[in-house]
């Protein structure tokens, strides 16, 4: 209910955001649409579209691109 969300999202994986606050801020660094996507339209990617939901009451809501993983 009230608490930050922060969600890293991988390069190349296509996502449909619904995401909420009441009192906190949203912020995302992939590119936002607000309509839902088409299942009729052909997927020029190749991949499926992953549905992500995020509430919160008080809280903010932030989705970043994840890091990618170093190997040693």
């Amino acid at each position: 209910m009230s608490g930050d969300v922060r969600v890293g999202v991988g390069r190349g994986t296509r996502v449909w955001i619904d995401a909420t606050s009441v009192s906190g801020d949203l912020g995302s660094e992939l590119g936002l649409d607000d309509r839902e996507p088409d299942t009729d339209e052909p997927d020029p990617g190749g991949g499926p579209v992953v549905p992500l939901h995020v509430k919160t009451v008080s809280g903010d809501v932030s989705i970043v691109r994840a890091t990618e993983a170093v190997s040693p």
